[in-house]
């Protein structure tokens, strides 16, 4: 931050936040591969009887 002839503060622009997106769309693969797996567990048991 910098501060103006004026005195008024002046906040430099900046990107995006580093939000850890990578990690969310890491859990939300294995949250598909996880309902997958018990998908197909529910479906053997039930060929099964």
């Amino acid at each position: 931050m910098r501060v103006t002839t004026d005195g008024a503060p002046v906040v430099r622009e900046s990107g995006l936040a580093n939000t850890g997106t990578h990690g969310t769309w890491a859990a939300v693969a294995g949250g598909l591969v996880l309902s997958f797996g018990a998908a197909l567990v529910l479906i053997s048991r039930r060929r099964r009887a």
